[in-house]
């Protein structure tokens, strides 16, 4: 990952400026998954607008996505994967949106955004 790009991405989790959002990159309610803020950030720094959502929807997506990054932001970011992996304290692999969202949105396993960001820091 783009050290600069993560930098800004860490800061910005642990802020306390977003509201933490399940299911989708950003609410109707400006609530975030923690992939979002990754996206706001991609935006504020292309100037590229958040959209209406497709299909009849009317929740906000971003370069036509609404649950996972889009390869604009991919490639921006140097990441290779649209919900980036990272280790939890047994070395265990977990997608960041599950714990952005919980398991099957539930609480089991959700995570703050600082937590979110301390898997980011070590893992990416």
């Amino acid at each position: 990952m783009n050290s600069k790009i993560k930098k800004l991405w860490l800061k910005a989790l642990r802020s306390g400026k977003y509201e933490q959002g399940r299911g989708q990159l950003k609410t109707e309610e400006d609530k975030f998954c923690c992939l979002g803020i990754l996206c706001d950030i991609h935006s504020k720094e292309t100037k590229t607008e958040w959209d209406r959502a497709f299909d009849g929807y009317d929740e906000p997506t971003y370069l036509g996505h609404d649950d996972v990054l889009p390869q604009e932001v991919l490639d921006w970011a140097e990441l290779d994967d649209d919900n980036p992996m990272v280790k939890d304290g047994n070395r265990k692999q977990h997608p960041l949106a599950t714990f952005n969202d919980g398991d099957k949105y539930e609480e089991v396993n959700k995570r703050t955004f600082k937590q979110i960001a301390n898997y980011i820091e070590k893992s990416l």
